[in-house]
């Protein structure tokens, strides 16, 4: 699967470079005597294609689905599974695996295949962009409860649940610990889905527009479009590059049969949210590994910081986990490949998954955590209010903020009062 995505993605590149058709580059690099430099380390290759040849992740039955033509069919099934890693520093893929079984495998490569993200989107789409715009801070206060949402966009009212449970008063942290979808629907309807969507452009994720995807269910992966383990890992990569995204690359140069380097692979690179804004975010998601709460648990490592997210579509047709460390970002999809309305049996296989493969590719690797910026301080929080705490505050916790991101001091738990505008606690 890797070395196949490396030809194409040089293909292409030779294709534009020498204004030949895409098939022609393909034969030129296959039968020219040509050698194609990757970026795969073949360690951790190997961890991905071994662990994903276990069949133990598979899930096989008979289902029924409704195909494209709205008719039923009937059929024998099998789950799959893809996986990519980065490494975030330098954009570069180092393994990918496309499939259970064999890396032979078949003509599908399902860490290309895109697939609805669930809450796995939440990171990026509404507590990157909300504290970048500064509509949010780490700590503000929603209500979580059963909400009915007006239609935006031409859309119809929106009545979401939250597969948890409810929190009531509810931070933007934990929001992410227990995956909140009423509180990051709301953060979303305050930061507005056009600006949802450019900054999920500028991550890497292209494939989402206003037109079929600007809806509150955004926030919560809800789309016509999906993502790809590639563009996933690619865009949590840019959370763990301090905020900078680099566009992911299997190759770094072709070489031809003279020894001349006739292509050199060329990386988009641009900063999506500040440094201290990613360090935020990666601290938010350390929760969903280590908090009482969290849903990636199983993905814990003593000696290393991991920050992560679990999706889940409905039904369980699709779940996920992207997450990242001191060294790589990586992504993991499983589901059924014919539909996402067949549902899985075990909505733990992709965060296994992740979690024995990075397990095992840092096993020698030195201990290592989250760098903090200079420009991010921590404060004393009141639960309560999300605001800075006073001395009549007897619930408090440290939170981290921006520098020019700060809540007000707590005025009292007047601020207790929704804004029924925006569901946050009131200001004043």
């Amino acid at each position: 699967y890797f070395v196949e995505q490396a030809v194409r993605e040089a293909a292409q590149d030779l294709a534009k470079q020498k204004d030949i058709d895409y098939k022609e580059a393909v034969n030129i690099i296959r039968g020219g005597g040509y050698k194609l430099y990757t970026t795969q380390d073949t360690a951790i290759q190997k961890t991905v294609v071994n662990e994903m040849a276990k069949k133990s992740y598979v899930e096989s039955r008979t289902a029924t689905w409704k195909g494209d033509n709205g008719k039923n069919i009937t059929k024998k099934v099998q789950t799959q599974a893809g996986m990519t890693i980065i490494d975030f520093k330098t954009g570069k893929v180092v393994a990918m695996g496309g499939a259970f079984g064999s890396d032979v495998g078949t003509n599908n490569n399902y860490a290309m295949t895109e697939r609805q993200t669930g809450s796995s989107i939440k990171p990026l789409a509404n507590v990157s962009t909300g504290l970048e715009e500064k509509v949010i801070q780490a700590s503000t206060v929603y209500e979580d409860t059963t909400t009915e949402f007006a239609g935006v966009n031409g859309g119809r009212s929106y009545r979401p649940k939250n597969a948890g449970g409810y929190q009531g008063l509810c931070t933007v942290r934990k929001s992410i610990e227990v995956s909140s979808n009423i509180v990051n629907i709301k953060i979303l309807s305050n930061i507005g889905a056009k600006t949802v969507v450019d900054y999920l452009h500028s991550f890497g994720l292209d494939t989402y527009t206003m037109e079929d995807d600007g809806f509150l269910s955004l926030a919560i992966g809800g789309v016509t479009h999906g993502s790809s383990t590639l563009q996933m890992a690619a865009a949590y990569a840019a959370l763990a590059n301090d905020g900078v995204y680099i566009e992911p690359t299997f190759y770094t140069k072709l070489v031809n049969a003279d020894g001349e380097t006739i292509l050199e692979s060329k990386q988009e690179k641009h900063r999506v949210i500040s440094a201290a804004n990613a360090y935020i975010v990666k601290q938010i998601m350390m929760d969903v590994v280590t908090g009482s709460q969290g849903t990636a648990n199983e993905c814990y490592m003593a000696n290393f910081d991991v920050a992560a997210k679990t999706g889940t579509t409905d039904n369980d047709g699709d779940t996920w986990l992207c997450g990242i460390t001191p060294y790589y970002a990586a992504a993991t999809w499983n589901g059924f490949p014919e539909s996402n309305t067949i549902p899985l049996y075990n909505v733990g296989n992709a965060r296994k998954l992740w979690a024995n493969v990075m397990k095992s590719v840092h096993k020698n690797k030195k201990a290592a955590r989250f760098k903090k910026p200079n420009n991010v301080v921590t404060k004393s929080v009141c639960r309560t209010s999300g605001k800075l705490a006073t001395k009549n505050c007897t619930s408090t916790y440290t939170e981290y903020f921006t520098e020019d991101n700060l809540p007000k001091a707590c005025d009292g738990h007047e601020a207790e009062k929704i804004c029924k505008e925006t569901g946050k606690l009131a200001n004043e």
